[in-house]
């Protein structure tokens, strides 16, 4: 439950306004991963791998890596044709899946993808499942080239308030901890977005000491061009994500036969004080 600062009302954690008065309570997925016992567990398996490096001799890597990941950007792909409508339609956005299904803009995943999507969003979110924008940590700027070949890049200031990360990609955590439907999600595998680099170093002690500076961003995001097998920190975002929000786009322009369209994604970007980064 979450108590409204306003009136004194309990409301679920789920809610996003108070029942009793409509104060805004915060967004919700950011309420549930600050709740004091998932700060707590995250902070002893943080620490633990702080002790941990420092016994090892490693402590000089592990405060390394950390100022790295502070840096961290949150990143979407996305398909040529989904970033066309999303640069250059008037007033679009970056939606759910749930929010197209409901604005009747796609139709309908295969039964079995769509049961196990629900299952694995109702799990870890409740009913405010279709408002999360899936993203994914980066260190560099790439992303995840099995979701789309051209890679957004977010303006860290449009999301930090409303983001929270869980450790890998959602189903895989779900089955890797053997969640059932409705279950209890364990905790300490999810952060706020200022403890994200909490989260990174929980995850990677090991790696983080076989690697070296300029190769943290692959230990971050392994993009292997198979969903299957990509490895990365999920980023959740609550409510809208527009073209406002984007700092910059990745990818080739060179593309046949996009490059007119590229051209004007390009002069949107330019005039807009935004950047495309050539691949």
């Amino acid at each position: 439950m979450i108590t409204c600062t306003d009136c004194g009302f309990e409301n679920p954690l789920a809610s996003e306004q108070c029942s009793c008065c409509g104060m805004f309570l915060g967004f919700p997925n950011v309420n549930d991963c600050s709740q004091k016992e998932e700060l707590k567990a995250l902070k002893k398996r943080y620490k633990e791998k702080v002790e941990s490096a420092s016994q090892k001799g490693f402590d000089d890597k592990r405060i390394e890596f950390e100022k790295a990941v502070k840096k961290s950007i949150a990143v979407i792909n996305v398909d040529f044709f989904y970033l066309q409508m999303l640069m250059l339609w008037e007033n679009s956005l970056y939606s759910t899946y749930q929010r197209q299904i409901e604005g009747e803009t796609r139709d309908l995943a295969p039964m079995e993808f769509e049961k196990k999507r629900l299952g694995v969003e109702g799990t870890l979110f409740g009913s405010y499942g279709k408002n999360i924008r899936y993203a994914a940590l980066s260190l560099d700027g790439n992303g995840l080239k099995s979701y789309g070949s051209f890679t957004i890049i977010l303006s860290d200031t449009a999301i930090k308030k409303r983001a929270t990360l869980l450790e890998e990609n959602s189903f895989h955590f779900v089955e890797n901890h053997k969640i059932l439907a409705g279950g209890k999600i364990p905790k300490g595998y999810r952060a706020v977005w200022k403890d994200r680099h909490k989260l990174a170093v929980a995850k990677l002690p090991e790696k983080i000491t076989l690697t070296k500076k300029e190769n943290y961003a692959t230990i971050v995001m392994d993009s292997t061009g198979d969903r299957k097998t990509d490895e990365f920190i999920e980023v959740h975002i609550f409510g809208k994500i527009n073209k406002a929000s984007i700092k910059a786009i990745r990818g080739c322009s060179k593309i046949e036969p996009a490059q007119k369209i590229i051209k004007k994604i390009k002069a949107y970007l330019i005039d807009n004080k935004k950047e495309w980064i050539e691949e």
